[in-house]
């Protein structure tokens, strides 16, 4: 059995469920999807500030910085694992 699913874009989702938001609600959602919908990779500053505004517990703490340095650094030096089935 397959299942094929369609590709549904932000600027759609948001069109389909609009009927049941309200505005404050329509643009929390624009907002979140607009997070997830990246077009480019981020710097670490963009990080930095993202991490900031979903985790403000956290903004102040220095520690968290060398330790994003570090995970960007392996994730560009780590070739993608070749997953065959």
């Amino acid at each position: 059995m397959s299942i094929q699913l369609q590709t549904i874009t932000a600027p759609k989702i948001l069109e389909l469920i609009e009927q049941f938001l309200s505005e404050t609600e329509q643009q929390w959602l624009s907002r979140q999807l607009g997070h997830l919908v990246q077009r480019s990779p981020l710097s670490l500053v963009q990080k930095r500030v993202q991490i900031d505004e979903l985790c403000g517990a956290w903004s102040n703490d220095e520690t968290l910085l060398p330790i994003f340095a570090e995970v960007e650094v392996n994730r560009l030096s780590n070739k993608p694992r070749d997953v065959s089935f």
